[in-house]
């Protein structure tokens, strides 16, 4: 993965690159219901030519970042699940998180995972504002302490 440059456009990249990333991964979490025949990859395709188009050639999106974050969310879902599954309390099921929650757990938790030329505290504070930005209060705190569980035991 390319270094993150620490300039204001870049970084403004990287946090739009994020935000479309999670909306891609409930897209296809939406469309596997409706087309199960589409394998990860193409929807993969689909979902980055989808957000190129759309958003004016993108030039506010890192399209090797997306892909990244896709493709790695869609190749480790049953780890990230597992991850999650480890921080939920007793009772509670992965099923019972909704797909928008669950698009940003998995981005996130892969992201700390696997990008570790970005500083933790960045990548669970970009994700907890995008999860602002769909929920109240309560989701925010749910999303905040799951990814920080996680990104203290993986990057102790």
């Amino acid at each position: 993965m390319q270094e993150q440059k620490t300039n204001s456009s870049s970084t403004g990249k990287r946090n739009n690159t994020r935000l479309a990333a999670v909306k891609a991964l409930y897209a296809a979490q939406i469309n596997e219901k409706i087309d199960s025949k589409k394998s990860p990859t193409q929807l993969t395709i689909d979902i980055v030519e989808f957000y190129f188009e759309t958003e004016g050639k993108n030039k506010n999106l890192d399209q090797e970042f997306l892909i990244e974050l896709i493709q790695g969310v869609f190749k480790n879902t049953e780890e990230l699940d597992n991850a999650i599954r480890s921080k939920l309390n007793e009772g509670w099921k992965l099923e019972r998180l909704g797909p928008v929650i669950l698009s940003v757990l998995r981005t996130a938790i892969f992201e700390i995972m696997n990008c570790n030329d970005t500083h933790l505290n960045v990548i669970i504070n970009e994700y907890v504002t995008i999860t602002r930005s769909f929920f109240d209060e309560k989701e925010v705190g749910f999303v905040n302490g799951v990814l920080d569980k996680i990104g203290h035991e993986v990057r102790s």
